[in-house]
């Protein structure tokens, strides 16, 4: 169907969209995927070879209860992220795109889109990519404006993700993402639009094929930041990365807490390579 016509999800309530209709995707739940752990590989992984990489480097910087404060959130948490991965990449530039708070409520996944009653968004289970090379574009324009073509053209620009539990060992829909290397992004990555009141954005639906190859970071504490590629238009090197939320089918070890966690955006822009005559 795909071929002809392009998903996509309206955000909005289902009163205000005509006939009813949210969204034309169809989607299918694979039950029985393994997910390896991050922590048991003996060979390590990386951004860019493999989309993604197990941090301990990125501060936390407010405490579990700040994190219900706004403009803590905002102006020390994101900012010091910020901060970590210009010193880590060596980016030039570094602008937050966005931050997201997910509290899961009882309600989930019954209703994956929460309730009336949840405090958050709720967690994603569908496999997804965040940003097309058009969004990523766009987000560039939105912070360097007319210079956005130069940039573009001349510059490594990547989207870095940073996800961390607020507080843990989380078991309770943890996050799984992944192995880049097994993506046909050709065949697997499906552009998708996502209407809001106040944009249209673009992101990407991923097809399940067997030969995709998942991980996580078991027992995950708020010192373990899961850092993926949200984009990244250097060549020869991850260029996003497929994740979702998962539901763990052992959680013996679970200590009843309902999984919060936060993700932020980063926007890099890197210094203009280094010619020679």
């Amino acid at each position: 169907m795909y071929e002809h016509t392009k998903p996509y999800i309206i955000n909005l309530p289902l009163s205000h969209v005509p006939q009813g209709k949210r969204s034309n995707q169809e989607c299918g739940r694979y039950p029985g995927t393994r997910l390896h752990d991050i922590r048991t590989e003996t060979e390590p992984l990386t951004l860019d070879q493999n989309g993604f990489e197990h941090s301990k480097s990125i501060p936390l910087s407010i405490s579990y209860e700040e994190f219900r404060d706004s403009a803590k959130v905002k102006d020390d948490y994101c900012e010091g992220v910020r901060t970590a991965l210009l010193e880590m990449t060596g980016a030039e530039h570094g602008h937050v795109i966005h931050h997201a708070i997910r509290r899961r409520h009882m309600s989930f996944p019954e209703k994956p889109r929460g309730s009336a009653e949840a405090e958050t968004d709720q967690p994603i289970q569908g496999v997804h990519c965040d940003f097309t090379p058009l969004q990523a574009y766009r987000y560039l324009k939105k912070f360097f404006g007319d210079g956005s073509d130069t940039i573009w053209k001349n510059r490594r620009v990547q989207i870095l993700q940073v996800w961390r539990p607020l507080r843990g060992p989380v078991m309770d829909w943890p996050l799984g993402v992944c192995d880049t290397r097994t993506v046909n992004e050709d065949a697997d990555l499906v552009a998708t639009d996502n209407i809001w009141t106040y944009t249209v954005s673009e992101s990407y639906n991923v097809y399940h094929r067997p030969a995709h190859k998942w991980y996580y970071i078991h027992e995950q504490g708020p010192d373990d930041v899961l850092l993926f590629k949200g984009y990244d238009n250097a060549e020869g090197v991850a260029t996003s990365c497929p994740h979702a939320a998962f539901e763990l089918e052992d959680t013996t070890s679970m200590d009843g807490h309902l999984r919060e966690s936060i993700e932020c955006a980063i926007l890099l822009v890197y210094p203009i390579p280094v010619t020679k005559p």
